[in-house]
């Protein structure tokens, strides 16, 4: 199905259409997410993630990475290669950068396809850029183990299948939560960057339907 997803078919899916922003990213939002806005209710710092498509087994698949532990907020999920701006950067560049430091792919490998919606994260204090970039094939990967624990790569079309949508127990400031998340293989997706994914997926879901469509017309 993916084979006909090149970088002239991204670009014109994502050039063509308004970001659906938090129509999309408030169906993942933790329940916790107003509590943590009273508290920190503005940005301190701004940060930028990479959403990565590439071509794996002829289907259209993404990248993810899971955090090694750490005393920080973000320790263990699983995210988007990114981090934060540095001074004297713009965020496309910090995304670029970031995704070299952590993972090991050049700029030289990846084609700038779109920006989506910012997303502000209160209990960092983050303001996050998204940015989605393609390569026909991954290369090699040389992954920071200093940040990142290991690569976890899914094919986007798995995403579309109602039964990865899930909720999971969230424990935050000694309180018990559900949140809503995307549960694969016993990965469990779920606050911004299911946030910034859905984004993401619910712009690409139109590639699919329309591939559905055709097959639906020629048989």
């Amino acid at each position: 199905m993916s084979a006909k997803i090149n970088i002239q078919t991204l670009k014109a899916l994502f050039t063509n259409v308004d970001l659906p922003g938090w129509n999309a990213q408030h169906l993942f939002s933790p329940t916790f997410r107003n509590e943590q806005l009273q508290k920190n209710t503005q940005h301190q710092y701004e940060a930028a993630v990479g959403i990565i498509l590439f071509i794996k087994n002829n289907e259209l698949s993404v990248l993810f990475i899971k955090r090694t532990p750490d005393p920080g907020p973000h320790s263990g999920q699983i995210a988007f290669p990114g981090g934060a701006k540095e001074i004297n950067e713009t965020h496309l560049d910090a995304a670029y950068r970031e995704i070299e430091e952590e993972i090991g792919v050049k700029k030289q490998d990846l084609t700038f396809i779109a920006s989506l919606s910012s997303l502000y994260i209160p209990v960092s204090k983050f303001l996050v850029y998204p940015f989605v970039f393609f390569c026909e094939h991954l290369p090699v990967l040389n992954i920071n183990k200093a940040e990142v624990e290991k690569i976890l790569i899914f094919s986007v079309k798995d995403f579309l299948n109602s039964d990865v949508l899930s909720t999971s127990t969230i424990y935050y400031n000694q309180k018990e939560y559900h949140v809503p998340c995307f549960l694969l293989n016993d990965n469990i997706i779920w606050g911004a960057t299911s946030m910034i994914w859905n984004e993401c997926l619910s712009i690409l879901k139109q590639i699919f339907n329309e591939q559905n469509q055709i097959t639906r017309t020629t048989i």
